[in-house]
């Protein structure tokens, strides 16, 4: 006779924190930087906000002027990504 594990209800279920971003401190800008650049090594991360940036001039038709704000656009929001990817995983 096969035994049935009891499931767990939703009330029962481990509470995960999740920092709630309008109660959040001010951090440093550069104190963040330095730490999201130390979870990826340099050259990841630099392929990643190339990648980033080439899309981003890609939906923009690929027009000339604008090529640093992509790169701009696309770094914070990789670095974002692997603020947010580090914080899910720890």
């Amino acid at each position: 006779m096969a035994l049935r594990q009891r499931q767990t209800t939703r009330a029962e279920a481990p509470r995960i924190p999740v920092p709630d971003p309008l109660m959040a401190e001010p951090v440093d800008a550069v104190e963040e930087a330095h730490a999201v650049a130390a979870l990826v090594p340099p050259e990841v991360r630099e392929q990643m906000i190339a990648e980033a940036a080439y899309y981003r001039a890609e939906l923009r038709g690929f027009e000339a002027g604008s090529e640093w704000e992509d790169w701009y656009q696309a770094e914070a929001e990789i670095d974002r990504l692997i603020a947010v990817d580090q914080l899910v995983a720890s």
